[in-house]
């Protein structure tokens, strides 16, 4: 990787704001504005269709990390350099909530962290380990959350959000990120060897999500017989693992299938089901009226780097069979 320990972080800055915000670190740093016109919630989402045009700059003009921002509705993406290459890799929610949520432990006083429940356990690990506190809340009701019983908190979700109740404004989280890259390149390194860094500390995650629209009758027909099933009598097994707990979000219980032990949870009802495997993996399901979305979480042992690709692909394999089980359900 060519040395670019004295040379100025390049961020191209993806925003709904037309000027530069000055509290964003700028000792070292070189940005450019690029200004996008996300104003409607449902498409506010940092992926790589909505950045693309960020991407594609970046890449043209040889830049080290990408940084989306919507000040409209607190949301954060980022792209970054891989370790190896030049290329761009887009983190994925799970990888950035890990990395904003292990700087803001460190600087921040006692707060809850409210999260979506499809993220993965590497989040819980980081909060409780640094002795915050954790609650799972439902987007959309954060009304329902118990928000106004905590001095301060935060609010992450599958959507890129990430809200605090005291001074920290998205700009803050922002220049959290910015402060890694930073750092990360005054040693030849980048969020990826970071990131690297955390799995190591916390644990291994892999991420998938996988969406299946409503559009025919029979569609939500077998989806709602799938959740009806997996409430009255869950299988044993999904893949080659046994299911140890599932969370239910409708009726507010979780129940240890192993010890038959039922716990109250206490969030906004929606109908969500979380499964948790013998082997660490936990698979969350979503329905509304338009969709079901799967979310897959597998967690494993990084010791070094160079395992990173093998490990991944182990992974990806994994989370395919779990997908060919669940749609082989009932």
């Amino acid at each position: 990787m060519t040395d670019l320990s004295n040379e100025p972080l390049k961020v191209v800055l993806f925003c709904d704001s037309d000027v530069i915000p000055e509290n964003l670190p700028t000792e070292n740093v070189t940005y450019e504005l690029l200004t996008h016109t996300m104003d409607d919630e449902g498409s506010a989402i940092f992926n790589f269709s909505s950045m693309k045009p960020a991407l594609q700059l970046a890449e043209e003009k040889d830049y080290d990390i990408v940084l989306g921002i919507s000040t409209k509705f607190s949301r954060i993406g980022l792209a970054g350099r891989k370790s190896d290459d030049k290329k761009l890799e887009l983190y994925n929610v799970h990888q950035l909530a890990a990395i904003v949520l292990e700087q803001l432990v460190k600087e921040k006083d006692a707060f809850t962290c409210f999260k979506s429940p499809v993220f993965s356990d590497i989040i819980d690990k980081i909060v409780l380990k640094n002795g915050q506190k954790i609650k799972d809340y439902i987007p959309g009701k954060e009304a329902e959350a118990g928000l106004e019983e905590e001095d301060n908190y935060l609010i992450i979700d599958e959507f890129h959000t990430f809200k605090y109740s005291g001074d920290a404004d998205v700009f803050y989280h922002a220049s959290l990120l910015v402060d890694i890259a930073r750092e990360q390149q005054k040693e030849t390194l980048t969020v990826a060897d970071h990131l690297v860094e955390l799995y190591r500390q916390y644990g291994y995650f892999r991420e998938k999500s996988y969406k299946v629209n409503l559009d025919f009758n029979n569609q939500k027909t077998y989806f709602d017989r799938i959740f009806k099933e997996l409430r009255k009598s869950p299988p044993e097994k999904i893949g080659f693992d046994t299911i140890v707990n599932i969370t239910d979000y409708h009726k507010q219980i979780s129940t240890n299938l192993l010890s038959g032990k039922k716990y109250a949870i206490n969030t906004a009802t929606a109908n969500i089901l979380k499964l948790k495997l013998s082997g660490g993996t936990t698979v969350t399901l979503l329905q509304n009226s338009e969709e079901v979305q799967y979310y897959i979480s597998v967690t494993g042992n990084l010791l070094e780097k160079t395992q990173l690709e093998e490990i991944n692909k182990q992974s990806d394999d994994l989370i395919l069979r779990i997908v060919e089980s669940l749609n082989k359900l009932y």
